[in-house]
């Protein structure tokens, strides 16, 4: 028996054993291959930015399309796995500086409160959502027409994974 031959059928199992084999008194022993586990780190994205546009002048109101907007934002965050997102309001510059202070503020807090709600209806848990504070004016248009105005009056998400 110890110069016996193993023949492992069929041929495309042969490798789950071993190629090695041990004599026991009178018993063979085949033992299944050891088996190796390839790992490999989680998929990580990249940061992203999304934008909810555009809010009414003077108005922290989400509308229906705005709210539309915040959850295909949480459908973003929960498919890349994100792991903390970063609000900032913005404005079209119309009003007084210390009212688009306010007005920033108040339109990133309706939206980290839509999202909120959007990721625990998603199922998605762990998540920091974070305003980002202060008044800086960033324009991404200028402010000569009404349509150009609108663009102005949004909130930027910035996703992060860690």
């Amino acid at each position: 028996p110890s110069g016996a031959t193993v023949v492992i059928s069929p041929h495309t199992d042969q490798s789950t054993y071993a190629t090695s084999y041990r004599y026991v008194a009178g018993q063979v022993l085949i033992e299944p291959a050891p088996v190796v586990i390839t790992a490999s780190p989680p998929r990580v994205s990249p940061t992203r930015t999304f934008t909810v546009v555009p809010f009414a002048e003077g108005s922290t109101r989400l509308t229906k399309k705005l709210l539309v907007q915040v959850k295909r934002l949480a459908r973003l965050v929960k498919r890349g796995h994100y792991t903390q997102v970063l609000l900032t309001g913005h404005t079209d510059n119309v009003f007084t500086p210390a009212f688009d202070a306010t007005l920033i503020a108040k339109r990133a807090q309706a939206v980290k409160t839509w999202l909120t709600r959007d990721l625990t209806a998603l199922h998605v848990r762990k998540v920091a959502i974070t305003i980002v504070t202060g008044f800086t004016v960033e324009l991404v248009d200028s402010n000569t027409t009404a349509h150009q105005r609108a663009l102005n009056r949004r909130v930027d998400a910035t996703l992060k994974a860690s």
